[in-house]
């Protein structure tokens, strides 16, 4: 992509399109130096055929005070796209805002909306962010093992990360979104993410399971917002379910009991509003959404769910 020594590396694109293809290296869509106030905004990288054998980084900015990664987004779109390293929306001594965008393919590695590098910091240095990213997991992409100390381990996903060892000099949740828009996706965590935000398909079956979590450590959702929205015309009945997030093999801590039943509606524009009102369980290691009420009315409904999707959309979870 692009380069910039002495100021932002702005407006980058590089596209990756072909199955032959094999970078033994690592891609990025556009990086600055590494000094005071340099930055990578709105860089994209998108990879549709073809294999990476390091990272991919939608964009990356100094570590020094002030260096931003914003804006900032990766696309993985095809069966023939195979990444082994690391995804990164963006990195830099501040992420934000950035988006990573899987729809197809095989990822080998953890998928990081904000990766927030620690540098050198001075006193007074404000506190470091990974905020405000969102990454969107649809289609079927496959998510391949790797093998850590002879153990297979399966990706994790992360809203934001933060390499600095102080609390209170990084915020890596704040206002990143994980938009889980399939099923059937096993992954070994997720962590950082203020939201979490289910798309359900409109033909999807009662019972099916939509994210399976192994790590054996466990998964702890205790700070995340879980909502869930289906499109109109689905074929759910009331009182059947899904199940949202399975803890396949460690504890599964959630706030589902601080929080109320997630109302959530959608529109077409041929057909009347179809009003789901679901409620959110947990029952041991799993996490389900049950259809309490469904309705149709004739005329068009501006109610909104109470938690909306974020098209935009970064607590340190210990690695």
């Amino acid at each position: 992509g692009g380069y910039s020594a002495n100021g932002t590396a702005l407006k980058n694109k590089v596209h990756i399109n072909g199955k032959d293809v094999n970078i033994r290296g690592s891609v990025f869509g556009g990086a600055s130096r590494d000094s005071l106030n340099r930055h990578a905004q709105n860089n994209s990288v998108t990879i549709t055929a073809g294999t990476v054998t390091g990272q991919v980084v939608g964009g990356i900015g100094a570590r020094a005070a002030g260096g931003l990664a914003n804006g900032n987004t990766v696309l993985v779109d095809g069966e023939h796209a195979h990444i082994q390293g690391e995804i990164r929306g963006g990195t830099g001594r501040n992420a934000t805002h950035n988006i990573v965008h899987i729809r197809a393919g095989t990822i080998a590695h953890d998928v990081i909306g904000g990766y927030n590098t620690f540098g050198t910091l001075r006193p007074g240095t404000p506190q470091m962010l990974a905020t405000g990213n969102t990454l969107i997991i649809e289609g079927q992409p496959q998510f391949a093992a790797r093998t850590i100390n002879g153990r297979a381990v399966l990706p994790s996903l992360y809203g934001g990360f933060s390499t600095n060892p102080d609390p209170r000099k990084r915020d890596v949740r704040t206002g990143n979104t994980l938009q889980m828009r399939t099923h059937n996706i096993a992954l070994r965590n997720v962590h950082n993410f203020e939201r979490i935000h289910f798309y359900l398909p409109a033909n999807i079956a009662a019972d099916t399971q939509v994210l399976t979590l192994n790590d054996a450590a466990g998964v702890d959702l205790s700070r995340s917002q879980i909502s869930v929205e289906l499109p109109a015309g689905a074929t759910l009945k009331k009182g059947q379910r899904v199940r949202l997030i399975h803890a396949s093999a460690g504890p599964l801590t959630t706030n589902i009991g601080k929080q109320r039943g997630l109302a959530a509606e959608a529109q077409t524009s041929s057909k009347p509003a179809l009003a789901y009102t679901f409620r959110l369980s947990q029952e041991g290691n799993s996490v389900f959404a049950t259809v309490v009420s469904e309705g149709r009315s004739g005329h068009h409904s501006n109610r909104r769910p109470q938690t909306q999707p974020h098209r935009d959309a970064a607590h340190q979870a210990e690695p």
